[in-house]
């Protein structure tokens, strides 16, 4: 097995997550750091750890799909294409059982895993608590209906994993921020189940502040335009399976729900409030509010049972007032994505780094 780290300028969490890892790997596992265009102490410090590193660096494209192709292509020659490459963030750690598990996955004939990823909330910020109920609700219950359907599920960007020959047949062709929408869209479109292990988890720090929440889905929306713009082929592929394509694009573009689930209660009052002209347009007139009203209850079912289960109940509760101030956060990321010239934006701003100045949204 691979453990895979894509970093840059990630030496202040590096090393308690290396540390970690270190204690639950076995003795023919390796722990690989890929520094990209690193300003800071990365490389040096996965070194001390053990970990075999990988430092990419005088120029060319930045992010993580790119990195994950490079150090692929670094690493064939020695490895050998039943190897489980699993990818994690610099500051992801697992639970005690999650390489095992994986382990067990893979031997039941699986190609690629997604586990669970658990949000941690470090601080009383209602967005931290918004961002987690949010993963909490797409994990609960929409990748377990995908799973029980037989559907594939959707990638994480940490808790990843792959049959290394697999995971080479699409590499080649990953070039934007959003590397596990991209995997997802690319291999569900080459019809590669991806299977959801919830029997394990990896814990993945949820921004504290909002200066970190906006740098984060700045990326995410820069990240979903240029995989729509980069692989439409893929994306017409994906559309064309039916409601496991659909569930997918729907998951990985649909957001925020904050103003998606506003949009579905307008869509279903227009719908009805549109009387039917003639015999011929009875039928979707009542069919379609149907549609559009199951889509809602199921969303808001989902939502309150996320609400039952979460360790926060009762901030999480409270943080759901502040929900239109939530949908302006994700106004302010948009702008910022659209006028950000950073290749690799990141939850945390690296050791010396300036705040960088957020864009003005009227209103």
């Amino acid at each position: 097995m691979a453990v895979v780290i894509l970093a840059r300028d990630e030496s202040p969490v590096l090393r308690d997550t290396l540390s970690s890892l270190n204690l639950l790997l076995g003795p023919n596992d390796r722990i690989h750091v890929v520094a990209d265009h690193c300003r800071d102490l990365t490389a040096e410090t996965a070194r001390t750890m053990g970990a075999q590193v990988h430092v990419r660096s005088g120029g060319g494209s930045c992010g993580k799909g790119t990195a994950l192709a490079w150090w692929l292509e670094r690493t064939r020659a020695q490895s050998r294409q039943s190897q489980i490459v699993v990818v994690l963030d610099a500051d992801t750690h697992a639970d005690a059982s999650f390489f095992t598990r994986i382990r067990r996955r893979f031997r039941s004939g699986a190609t690629v895993v997604q586990a669970r990823v658990k949000p941690v909330v470090t601080s009383s910020s209602p967005i931290a608590l918004l961002a987690a109920l949010s993963e909490n609700t797409e994990q609960m219950v929409y990748e377990r209906i995908r799973g029980a359907l037989g559907w594939s599920a959707r990638l994480r960007g940490t808790g990843m994993a792959f049959r290394r020959d697999v995971l080479e047949t699409v590499a080649p062709k990953l070039r934007t921020l959003t590397e596990d929408a991209e995997l997802t869209i690319l291999l569900a479109a080459a019809r590669i189940p991806i299977q959801f292990a919830p029997e394990t988890f990896v814990l993945d720090p949820k921004p504290s502040d909002r200066h970190g929440a906006i740098r984060q889905r700045s990326r995410w929306l820069r990240g979903q335009g240029q995989v729509m713009w980069s692989h439409p082929q893929a994306m017409i592929r994906l559309l064309f399976q039916g409601p496991r394509g659909w569930s997918l694009v729907a998951g990985l573009v649909a957001k925020p729900k904050s103003f998606f689930v506003p949009l579905q209660v307008a869509i279903l009052l227009g719908l009805w409030s549109l009387p039917p002209h003639s015999f011929e347009l009875a039928l979707p007139w009542i069919l379609l509010p149907m549609l559009a009203l199951v889509i809602l209850l199921t969303n808001m079912l989902a939502l309150l049972y996320a609400l039952l289960v979460s360790p926060n109940r009762q901030a999480t509760v409270l943080s759901l007032f502040i929900s239109p101030f939530y949908l302006l956060m994700w106004l302010r990321s948009l702008a910022t994505a659209l006028v950000t010239k950073e290749q690799w934006p990141r939850t945390r701003r690296a050791m010396g780094e300036r705040p960088t100045r957020e864009p003005t949204i009227a209103g």
